[in-house]
């Protein structure tokens, strides 16, 4: 509840991360940091959306 009372409210964000339950303060300038780890979370979704693109674009043999 304190957190919500302080003016850097909007800059707490919970992780997109499928299996993640972390919450971060989003640091970057514009504030769209996604994930708490890039090297962890971020790396895992990417790597999970070029499959999902490269199974789709791939003939069926």
């Amino acid at each position: 509840m304190r957190a919500t009372a302080r003016p850097g409210w909007p800059r707490l964000k919970a992780c997109r991360g499928t299996d993640c339950r972390w919450v971060f303060i989003d640091s970057s300038r514009n504030t769209s940091r996604r994930w708490c780890d890039m090297a962890v979370c971020g790396n895992r979704a990417k790597s999970a959306s070029f499959r999902t693109r490269r199974s789709a674009s791939e003939p069926v043999a």
